[in-house]
């Protein structure tokens, strides 16, 4: 699907309001998977922050970079740990991400599993989740888990309006799933704001000034000690 049909397929979603029903849900992802199809590169301001174990971690920015093939995620902290960069290529360094800790360290690079629990304090999301398909992907999930459950609400807001505009509103809750709100820009169906909670953990993510296909070449990919 091309741009231009994207572009009529949010016309036809504007003014249909909210919805619920998994039908709808699926109707959203599907747009996403069909945009994110078209999707080489992409650079965006990350921020992030993560509630977990009853403690809330700082609010997190990076420059974040991704390319679908071979899958990358590229993330060059700018607070806090300014000048970290992190660097997971899908298939590649058995299945590791290679961090260069930045600051009297940028010249040390060590292998992490993205998974493990040195990765993983502070986190309640691997950085591997940060790829656009992967993100669809745990959406899929979430609601699928929602539908196999049945005590849960899905719904979807075509139109929903706050201080950041009008955009499409997924949200998933109910006991089994917690609370997952995603807002989708309808203009690219490029999530650019995803909320979650259970059990008490929680994150939040933010994807800002997203840039579509900017021809990001190796280099951009690569663990600069110039940081």
């Amino acid at each position: 699907m091309t741009m231009a049909v994207l572009g009529l397929a949010a016309v036809l979603a504007a003014g249909a309001g909210q919805a619920a029903g998994p039908d709808e849900a699926l109707r959203l992802l599907a747009l996403m998977k069909t945009a994110n199809a078209s999707v080489v590169d992409l650079e965006c301001t990350f921020r992030f922050q993560v509630t977990k174990g009853g403690k809330r971690f700082p609010a997190h920015c990076a420059v974040l970079r991704l390319r679908t093939e071979p899958e990358t995620i590229h993330m060059t902290y700018v607070e806090p740990n300014k000048g970290r960069q992190v660097l997971y290529v899908k298939g590649q360094n058995r299945g590791k991400m290679k961090v260069r800790p930045g600051g009297f360290w940028k010249f040390l690079v060590v292998s992490i599993d993205p998974e493990g629990e040195q990765a993983m304090e502070g986190a309640i999301d691997p950085l591997t989740a940060q790829g656009l398909a992967n993100v669809v992907r745990q959406a899929e999930a979430t609601v699928a888990e929602a539908c196999r459950a049945g005590n849960c609400e899905v719904s979807v807001d075509w139109d929903f309006h706050d201080d950041k505009g009008v955009y499409a509103r997924l949200r998933v809750a109910g006991p089994s799933v917690g609370e997952m709100v995603m807002q989708v820009d309808k203009s690219t169906f490029m999530p650019f704001r995803i909320v979650k909670n259970k059990g008490g953990d929680g994150a939040t993510y933010t994807y800002e000034d997203i840039r579509l296909n900017p021809g990001l070449k190796d280099s951009d990919f690569r663990l600069s000690s110039k940081h």
